[in-house]
């Protein structure tokens, strides 16, 4: 499903979930966001404006239409939350506002080092990631080298890339 969400500030969010969409308002400290919001990513400061049928591809679509300022996030002056939710009203179906749950007091959630989180470091290069699984896939990608070998071809490609490369392998 296709959400828009407000923030303070005057910017509001455009994205896709799979899952209900105050779980995901709860990893919304780990997208890349507009200075304005950092601090102010948790679901208390979250307004859900609208839920639609959709996917990937109509937020792609939609994006094309509406770039974006930063991110995923759009900014009322740039692009008015009105025209989107229009935008989105004449294309998609939508779906009724599922209740606010009430938040408890522990906050466990990953968040990037501009909102608190933390900064992983790589111990072999000195590389910095704001995400502890970007630190794995890199330590995976780049320093074990860890390569599955295509049935179809024969190359070998990063493990977590096999499924996608054999999907459009030529053999």
């Amino acid at each position: 499903m296709l959400y828009i969400a407000a923030f303070p500030g005057g910017w509001f969010k455009l994205g896709y979930t799979a899952t209900d969409f105050w779980r995901r308002a709860c990893q919304f400290w780990t997208n890349t966001h507009p200075p304005a919001l950092c601090g102010k990513l948790g679901p208390e400061n979250v307004v859900l404006q609208a839920l639609f049928v959709g996917g990937r591809e109509e937020e792609q679509s939609l994006f094309s239409e509406f770039p974006p300022q930063v991110g995923e996030f759009f900014h009322e002056r740039e692009v008015g939350v009105q025209t989107l939710l229009e935008a989105c009203r004449l294309k998609l179906d939508a779906l009724p506002l599922p209740p606010k749950p009430e938040w408890g007091e522990a906050d466990s959630a990953e968040k990037l080092p501009c909102c608190g989180g933390v900064e992983y470091s790589c111990f072999t290069c000195g590389a910095k990631f704001s995400r502890g699984i970007k630190l794995k896939q890199h330590l995976d990608d780049v320093h074990r080298r860890i390569r599955a070998k295509c049935s179809g071809c024969g190359v070998e490609v990063i493990q977590r890339n096999l499924k996608r490369h054999q999907q459009s392998c030529k053999k």
